[in-house]
């Protein structure tokens, strides 16, 4: 892995607010320790209903969320929140590269998605990238 790249991450993400969405706890834990080397601001929901309620009471940089969840879907909760801000940058993380989630994911104006399970090398890259995008 790339120092530089670690070390602008880290700049970039003292000033970012961050939601992450993940209903598995285990999972939602882990991920969390990783974003936190990174992001400074992180708010965590248990699902797409609790993001979505989470997101109407606080501004975000940007949004983090698991695709496949209990409830509402990453990509349920996206649409609504595009609804309220058309411009949130969001990232979707999944274990599945199904064609027709992406289509959607792509349709919804999603920024970049992960595949589980997170890689650094691939996790630090995308989210510098999203960030700098229309900054």
């Amino acid at each position: 892995m790339d120092l530089k790249m670690i070390s602008e991450l880290k700049k970039l993400g003292k000033n970012i607010r961050v939601l992450f969405v993940e209903d598995n706890d285990n999972v939602r834990a882990g991920t969390y320790n990783i974003l936190n080397t990174f992001f400074d601001n992180i708010t965590t929901a248990i699902d797409g209903v609790d993001g979505l309620e989470v997101y109407k009471y606080q501004s975000y940089d940007l949004i983090i969320t698991d695709v496949t969840m209990s409830k509402m879907s990453g990509l349920e909760m996206i649409r609504e929140i595009k609804k309220i801000n058309p411009k949130q940058k969001t990232i979707i993380i999944s274990a599945h590269t199904e064609k027709s989630k992406m289509d959607e994911a792509d349709a919804l104006g999603v920024d970049s998605y992960i595949v589980k399970p997170i890689v650094l090398k691939e996790l630090v890259p995308t989210l510098i990238n999203v960030i700098k995008k229309n900054k």
